[in-house]
């Protein structure tokens, strides 16, 4: 049978549940009165339902001392790894920075009226960098395997 843990919790215990409540690929701790099922609310001396009130001051041993399992979908290669969502973090934010980066240069340019040049320069330099530094990012991800159906 599995070891119950009674609150209050250690702040290790604390965060592995909050990891667990959290986890989408987990069943979260729940409601325990008959009509509610809501996700608990974690708090150091127990956990309590944010719609009845119901406390619980225990919980599974796993929950509290290792948190949530590995992403199975991770483990299988169907998702990216973290170095992976971190390098598509970066894409997204070069492109935007691109795309802001040439908004202000087409503002800058309209019949040449007013426009500084040298101002223009850097900034149209600047694209440039950051168009190179988005082609390597894009170069070292690997090619996403396709998600059975």
């Amino acid at each position: 049978m599995t070891e119950m843990l009674l609150a209050p919790w250690t702040p290790d215990q604390f965060v592995n549940i909050c990891r667990w409540q959290a986890t989408p690929w987990v069943h979260p701790l729940t409601c325990g009165t008959d009509d509610c099922g809501t996700t608990l609310a974690v708090a150091t001396e127990g956990l309590e339902c944010p719609n009845c009130g119901y406390r619980q001051t225990w919980v599974p041993g796993v929950v509290a001392e290792s948190g949530p399992p590995p992403d199975p979908r991770e483990q299988l290669g169907l998702m990216p790894g973290r170095r992976e969502q971190q390098t598509a973090a970066r894409v997204a934010a070069l492109i935007i920075a691109i795309r802001m980066m040439e908004m202000h240069l087409e503002a800058m340019t309209p019949g040449g009226v007013g426009r500084d040049t040298i101002a223009w320069a850097v900034a149209q330099g600047r694209v440039q960098v950051l168009k190179e530094l988005l082609a390597e990012l894009q170069a070292d991800q690997p090619p996403q395997p396709e998600e059975p159906t």
